[in-house]
């Protein structure tokens, strides 16, 4: 852990981790989340922690967390955009589809687990996921698990004038569907 580090060096951070990326919509819309997990991280985690990220592209949160010495492993589903921007940051991602294949570590190696707004996005076997997720995990190990938030005004806007009761992004919630239709990873 390291002493209290202030939301505000969280967000600066966080934008000098993605000043060279395109962050775009994404990353207006999640910034204060992702600096939120950050400072949770810093607060209450070891930078020497063995910590796995689940989900970690576009590597926001990986990269900001590295500036404070943290050394995130990252899995991600296998994908060449994936796979492009892991490279292009140095960060040696696995590559695993989660709800179908074992996570690719040997039992009880992690003593974090993040999984931040991935969990919505499970469509086939959570359970079998969320197995997987505590199998990695060291006794005593935390599983850092969020979603998206309904009560959120985006969630609201949703909800009033669409009438959908969600608040992942764009084209109402059965568009982010259509990419497993085609073989392809709901990324989010």
């Amino acid at each position: 852990m390291l002493p209290a580090v202030a939301r505000r060096e969280a967000l600066e951070a966080l934008s000098a981790a993605v000043a060279d990326a395109e962050g775009g919509a994404y990353l207006r819309h999640h910034r204060q989340r992702l600096a939120l997990d950050l400072q949770w991280l810093l607060d209450q985690v070891e930078p020497s922690a063995a910590i796995l990220e689940i989900g970690a592209a576009p590597y926001y949160l990986t990269r900001a967390a590295a500036r404070f010495g943290y050394r995130l492993q990252t899995v991600d589903y296998p994908s060449a955009e994936t796979e492009r921007a892991a490279r292009s940051f140095g960060i040696a991602n696995r590559a695993c589809d989660i709800e179908r294949e074992p996570l690719p570590f040997a039992d009880a190696t992690f003593d974090e687990v993040l999984f931040n707004e991935v969990f919505e996005h499970l469509r086939i076997d959570p359970p079998f996921t969320v197995a997987e997720i505590l199998r990695v995990l060291r006794p005593g190990g935390r599983l850092w698990l969020s979603t998206p938030n309904l009560l959120s005004l985006r969630g609201w806007i949703n909800l009033v004038v669409r009438q959908e009761a969600w608040s992942v992004s764009g084209g109402g919630v059965y568009r982010q569907y259509q990419p497993l239709r085609r073989n392809e990873p709901v990324l989010h």
